[in-house]
This record gives structure tokens, C-alpha cells and sequence, in this order.
């Protein structure tokens, strides 16, 4: 009888899920309706046999040709990056990593946010700080560092790596590419900005052009976020200067966005607002007010002939956040509890312009209650159709939250003993006939991390 009802009950939550989805994520390993090409897309990247550069790239790029389509990443693969000796995880249109700490789930979304990044920043702030050389490798490791992402398109495939050359020093980031090698073209970041290229060959200068094009090309195929929101940030009242403001990583920024937002398009505000009360019932509306804040502004000046890099401090004209609740009468974002505000701010990374392909959460369940998870990736399911070119990849080890999701959707690592990480999707337990009887967390609750370890 009791297996009856969970059978019941699963299947009863699962038809809920599918038809709140829509059209929703693609199945994996399904054929992709081919259509006209997104123009936010790109199109196809034309290659080119770039001559040999005759030296060894500091990172490279791989990519396969393939014609216009959409844009999915399917895998990334990570070797001697941190934990990850030589790790697969597949992905999709919405994919949640699950596992024990410290087996390197948030290591999968720093590597997908580190070669986003590669595309955009010169090698000397890429390898810095946290990603400082060689404290991301993997200890012991005597081979390059890589990280690559596998792509689909409709009519094709393209692979994208960032390798490392250990011992090499950031600053060999200014070496040229190699060649076309057996059909992939091997890239590396064009030359640091600001490099001296009056000692370059005129031959080298015109394949740094050629870089340039390739990159400025691929740049917005693998753009990503990595969302790691601090309360008092996404509260903070905001000025931005940029003609189309971003909101960064820890939040800020987040009022000037949403501003902006509400300011361009108010259907899709009020579409983030619904959504945002799927997940906080008691939330009604949202609104702003101007306020004067201190802001230091990094400016260069030239002194003595001298280029110098100071601050500059202005008093300025800020955005701030209003909520309105049900139950209170409206209040400033800092005094919304920790849940809304992050809540907020990762629907806002959807919902607002100009926008990730790939969102990247880490702890996605972080400070919302067991039902409030379910609602937010059902929100989040919905926002995605509403940015069909985004995915999510993020990380969670509540089992409320991945009852919410269908097993294709969770990817488990896990490892033994000194053994390495390997990841796999939940849907490829060997038991998975269960799922039938059993929520997708309570499946993953009983049966654990063990079983990837032992395949």
C-alpha cells in the first residue's frame, strides 16, 4: 500500500513537473529540432590554416568546425584542475551536481567560469588570487592543466579547451598560435592587451588579427556567470556606468539591473516578479528609489608625463531596492530576509539583460526552505523559456531541492580512497528502476555517491 501511494505520488509530481515545464530542457541524447540559427549565436566560426607559429601556446583553444545552430554545452571535462585528475561531467539545459564535500563540485563551476573568462582577460589576472599557478593544479600532476567544454550546435559539435604548460610562466600567454591540426584549430588567447608588439612580424600581427576575429566570435557562446550572492551586496543600492549594466557575482549591482530591466521591458518584470513570488509567497512587488551614495571610481590620470591609476571618490545618484510584502508595508532590500534577496538576484540573472549563457550557483538550496526549493527550479524551468539560449549548472546537497528534478537532471561525483572523482548522471544507476517507486531525492538519499566510485 505505501508503495503504491509513493508510486502514485512520484508519478503525480512528475506529470505536475513536465507540464509546468512546457517545452522545457531538451531529453539527453535527444535529436535537436534543427531551425534558423539564433542571431545571438554567432552563426558558424569560420577556420582558417593560420601558419605555424613555430612555438608551444601558453593555452589553446580546440575547435571543431560545425555549421549554425544553438548552443548547448554537453560536457566539460577537467584534468589536473584541483581534485579532478581527469573528470566528465555531462550537462544539460539544467543540470544540479550533487555529493559529498570536498569532492569538487564547486571546482566544476570555477573551471566553466575560469574559461568563459579566458576569452575576455589577459593570462596576468586570469592565473591570479584564488586561480593563482600552481595552486589549482592537481597535486602530483606532471601533465597540462586543461579544461574543455564539448558543444553542441543542431548540425554539429566544437570543442573548447584552455591547457596550461606547467612551468610556464603567465606572462608566455603573448605566444602566437600554431596551425590547423587534423581538422581542430588550436588557438591560444590572443596576445595580452597592452603587450609590445613593435618587435612582431608583420606575419605574426596579421595572425594576431585573425585571433581577434575568432575570439570576439566565440566570446558570447560560453559566456557564464558564477553566482556566489552576498547578502549585503545584492541589498546595496547600486551605480553603474556601463551603457548596459551587470549585475557581478556577489550581487552588486543587482538594483541597477533590475531598473534597467523595469525601465525596457515591463512584461518581462512583471514576469520576473511572478516568478519571484512563486518562490517567496508572501513577496508582492518591487520597486526603487534614488538615493545619494559615496563611490570610488578607478580613474587613470597622467602625471608628470606619467600614466598613474588612482581613485577617485564622487558622491552619485544610486539605485536602491524596495520590497513589498503581503503582510508589511514596503522596505528597503536590507531588510528582506537572506532567501528573497538571493532568491532575487538569481532569477534576475535570467530574467535581465544583457545575460549568461551559462548560470553558474553554487548551493542553489542556500537559505530557502524545503518548499521554496521545489518552486525555485520550477521558476527556474519557466525562466528558461523565457532565455532559451541560457543553461544552469549549479551544486546542492538538499534532497528537497532534487526531488524537483528528473534524474537526467542530477550528476553525482563521487571517489574512493585516493581514487580520482568520477561523475555520473543519476539516471544511469544501475537500480534505476526504483525511480519508478522512490523520489528523485529519496533515491539519491538511500543509494548515495558510492556506486559512481565503484564504475
Amino acid at each position: 500500500m505505501r508503495q503504491a501511494t509513493r508510486t502514485a505520488a512520484r508519478t503525480s509530481f512528475t506529470a505536475r513537473r513536465r507540464l509546468a515545464r512546457g517545452r522545457g530542457p531538451w531529453p539527453v541524447g535527444s535529436e535537436r529540432v534543427s531551425g534558423t540559427a539564433d542571431p545571438g549565436d554567432g552563426g558558424a566560426i569560420p577556420t582558417r590554416a593560420l601558419p605555424r607559429a613555430g612555438c608551444r601556446a601558453y593555452r589553446e583553444l580546440r575547435l571543431h568546425t560545425v555549421r549554425e545552430g544553438r548552443t548547448v554545452i554537453d560536457s566539460v571535462t577537467l584534468q589536473n584542475f584541483k581534485a579532478h585528475r581527469d573528470t566528465r561531467v555531462p550537462l544539460g539545459r539544467m543540470t544540479v551536481l550533487v555529493g559529498q564535500n570536498a569532492v569538487g563540485k564547486t571546482s566544476v563551476l570555477q573551471a566553466m567560469s575560469l574559461l568563459g573568462r579566458c576569452l575576455s582577460s589577459p593570462t596576468s589576472e586570469l592565473f591570479a588570487g584564488r586561480f593563482a599557478l600552481p595552486g589549482i593544479v592537481h597535486q602530483g600532476a606532471t601533465d597540462p592543466l586543461l579544461i574543455e567544454l564539448d558543444v553542441g550546435f543542431v548540425a554539429g559539435r566544437r570543442r573548447l579547451g584552455l591547457r596550461t604548460q606547467p612551468g610556464r610562466p603567465p606572462s608566455d600567454s603573448a605566444m602566437l598560435p600554431s596551425t590547423l591540426i587534423d581538422g581542430d584549430v588550436i588557438l591560444p588567447q590572443s596576445i595580452d592587451p597592452g603587450a609590445d608588439t613593435s618587435q612582431m612580424p608583420d606575419e605574426a600581427k596579421i595572425r594576431c588579427g585573425l585571433e581577434r576575429q575568432e575570439v570576439a566570435a566565440l566570446r558570447p557562446q560560453i559566456e557564464s556567470l558564477l553566482l556566489s550572492l552576498d547578502e549585503a551586496r545584492l541589498a546595496e543600492p547600486s551605480y553603474v556606468e556601463d551603457e548596459h549594466p551587470r549585475m557581478q557575482g556577489d550581487g552588486f549591482g543587482l538594483a541597477t539591473v533590475l531598473s534597467e530591466l523595469k525601465r525596457t521591458d515591463t512584461a518581462r518584470f512583471q514576469a520576473f516578479e511572478r516568478a519571484v513570488q512563486e518562490v517567496v509567497p508572501m513577496f508582492r512587488s518591487l520597486g526603487f528609489k534614488r538615493t545619494i551614495v559615496q563611490s570610488t571610481i578607478p580613474r587613470v590620470m597622467s602625471v608628470d608625463g606619467q600614466r598613474v591609476l588612482v581613485n577617485e571618490s564622487n558622491r552619485v545618484v544610486a539605485d536602491e531596492i524596495l520590497l513589498t510584502f503581503a503582510d508589511a508595508a514596503t522596505l528597503p532590500a536590507s531588510a528582506a530576509s537572506e532567501g528573497t534577496l538571493v532568491t532575487i538576484g538569481m532569477l534576475a540573472a535570467i530574467y535581465a539583460e544583457p545575460r549568461p549563457r551559462v548560470l553558474l550557483v553554487d548551493d542553489i538550496d542556500r537559505a530557502l526552505h524545503p518548499f521554496a526549493q521545489r518552486s525555485l527550479i520550477e521558476a527556474l524551468r519557466r525562466a528558461l523559456e523565457v532565455a532559451p539560449d541560457v543553461q544552469v549548472v549549479a551544486t546542492t546537497h538538499s534532497p528537497y531541492l532534487v526531488d524537483a528534478l528528473d534524474a537526467e537532471e542530477v550528476v553525482v561525483l563521487g571517489r574512493s580512497a585516493g581514487g580520482p572523482v568520477r561523475a555520473m548522471r543519476l539516471s544511469e544507476h544501475p537500480a534505476r528502476r526504483h525511480l519508478e517507486s522512490l523520489t528523485t531525492g529519496e533515491f539519491w538519499s538511500a543509494e548515495g555517491e558510492s556506486w559512481v566510485a565503484a564504475r
